[in-house]
């Protein structure tokens, strides 16, 4: 109950996540006790889409009007597909290693112009994937590379609650 509690907090409501994880994966309907659940279904394609659109982003992007809301819904997919992934397909995680994401996140997190919107998304992607990831190769990819320190010595908004709460 604590994790999905967590992951609607996270994600927006239960329907919103259903319905987030429908349109972007394919979700499949299932029935149980007369309520209808969705089942997310990723694809490796999906992922490396998620990537590529991730990977074109730039800083000046941040800077506009709304600019944040597209970095902020390709950083929530791309972390749903990997806790999807962490359980269904570990290749997911290769992946996310294998084309340095995290150090992304963590660059993004660090640029002065980043909305606050995208920097609490960012903190919220850390904090879901240090709570979810269980093979012990994705946790000590997670804590090494000096990431950690890297968050650790970067000025953020402590003032704000709610970067404070996701720190």
């Amino acid at each position: 109950r604590a994790m999905a509690g967590l992951l609607a907090g996270f994600f927006g409501s239960s329907s919103s996540v259903a319905s987030a994880a429908s349109s972007a994966s394919g979700a499949a309907s299932t029935s149980r006790g007369g309520t209808l659940h969705h089942v997310p279904s990723y694809s490796f394609a999906q992922l490396q889409q998620l990537y590529e659109k991730l990977f074109q982003f730039r800083e000046s992007d941040l800077e506009r009007s709304g600019g944040g809301d597209a970095v902020v819904e390709t950083v929530r997919q791309i972390t749903e597909a990997l806790i999807w992934g962490e359980q269904n397909d570990t290749n997911f995680f290769d992946f996310f290693c294998e084309k340095s994401i995290l150090a992304d996140f963590i660059r993004v997190l660090g640029l002065r112009r980043a909305p606050k919107k995208v920097k609490v998304q960012l903190l919220q992607t850390l904090s879901i994937l240090v709570q979810n990831i269980r093979r012990q190769t994705s946790l000590y990819y997670l804590l090494s590379n000096n990431y950690v320190n890297k968050l650790i010595s970067m000025p953020l908004d402590f003032g704000d609650e709610e970067i404070l709460a996701y720190y």
